[in-house]
């Protein structure tokens, strides 16, 4: 009897530690999906900047972001970042290359990502292309679709920018 209950209580331990590494390998596998779809926000915020798309650039964007530029106030919702996102692309075509993403971390429904960047803007109707260096710090949420969204975005830059 002590040898039936024995084997029983290996076989239940045994599968709990299938079901316990089965789950942690799935939040792996899902947190390496949630990354990878993070840094694809990115690829498009590129595209969408370098093709003058706004409407990519907001879609890329929670209903209700804040955007933290450098000398100036936050933007507060997509419907108030809009107009800045028009004006620059309106008037700037616009060379990012690739951002590149120092870290992404994903914690449930929110993640967040280190970045740094350069951005040429040269406008429009003619003029000097100005070259700027920077940084940002933006966090990420999870939306009811399952997508990953710009929540909150503050950046700044290394240096005022250069003229060419």
């Amino acid at each position: 009897m002590k040898k039936s209950n024995r084997s029983l209580s290996t076989i239940i331990l045994a599968i709990a530690l299938a079901m316990l590494f089965s789950a942690i390998s799935c939040q792996k596998q899902d947190t390496e999906a949630d990354i990878a779809a993070i840094n694809e926000v990115w690829n498009q915020w590129t595209l969408a900047c370098n093709t003058g798309d706004v409407e990519l650039l907001m879609s890329l964007m929670d209903d209700n972001m804040v955007q933290m530029p450098p000398n100036a106030p936050a933007n507060i919702g997509k419907e108030a970042i809009r107009p800045g996102e028009e004006a620059l692309l309106g008037l700037f075509d616009i060379e990012l290359p690739p951002m590149s993403v120092e870290e992404v971390e994903v914690a449930g429904d929110w993640g967040f990502s280190r970045l740094t960047f350069t951005l040429s803007l040269r406008p429009k109707e003619g003029g000097e292309t100005s070259t700027s260096s920077g940084k940002a710090l933006s966090i990420f949420k999870r939306q009811a679709d399952g997508s990953w969204k710009v929540y909150i975005d503050c950046f700044n830059y290394d240096a005022p920018p250069k003229q060419e």
